[in-house]
C-alpha cells in the first residue's frame, strides 16, 4: 500500500544516476573552459591602473578595484553598473567584483564579460 505517492525505490535510483551523470559532464566543461576564463579575466588588468588585485579559481573571479579616497566601493559599483547597461550582471561587493558565470558559459560569453569590465574600468579612470 503506498500512502505518499512516491516513486518506486528503483525510478529513485535511475533518477539520482541521471542527475549524478549531467552534474558530472557539467564539471568536466567547466574544467575545460576554465583555463581560457582565467587568461580572460586575468587580461583585465591591462584596462588601467584602477586594478589592484585578481583572482580566480576555476570559474569563480573577483577583481579587486582601487577604492577612491573618498568614496570606497564606488568605483566598483560604478563598473558593475556599466556592466549591467552593457547586459552583463556582475556583483559589487565593497571595492571587489564578484564573478560567478554559469558552468555552461563559452568562449564568446567570456569574452563578452571580459570586454565589458575592461570597459567599464576604463569609464571611471
Amino acid at each position: 500500500m503506498d500512502l505518499f505517492g512516491a516513486p518506486p525505490l528503483p525510478q529513485s535510483r535511475r533518477a539520482i544516476g541521471t542527475d549524478r551523470a549531467l552534474l558530472t559532464s557539467q564539471a568536466r566543461a567547466a574544467a575545460g573552459i576554465a583555463k581560457v576564463w582565467e587568461e580572460a579575466i586575468h587580461d583585465i588588468r591591462s584596462a588601467g591602473g584602477v586594478v589592484r588585485d585578481i583572482r580566480n579559481l576555476g570559474l569563480l573571479g573577483a577583481v579587486e578595484i582601487e577604492a577612491a579616497s573618498n568614496a570606497p566601493g564606488q568605483r566598483a559599483r560604478a563598473v558593475a553598473n556599466h556592466c549591467f547597461e552593457n547586459g552583463v550582471f556582475v556583483r559589487a561587493l565593497g571595492d571587489t567584483l564578484i564573478l560567478s558565470p554559469p558552468l555552461v558559459i563559452d568562449e564568446g560569453q567570456i569574452g563578452q564579460i571580459a570586454d565589458s569590465i575592461k570597459s567599464g574600468i576604463r569609464t571611471v579612470k
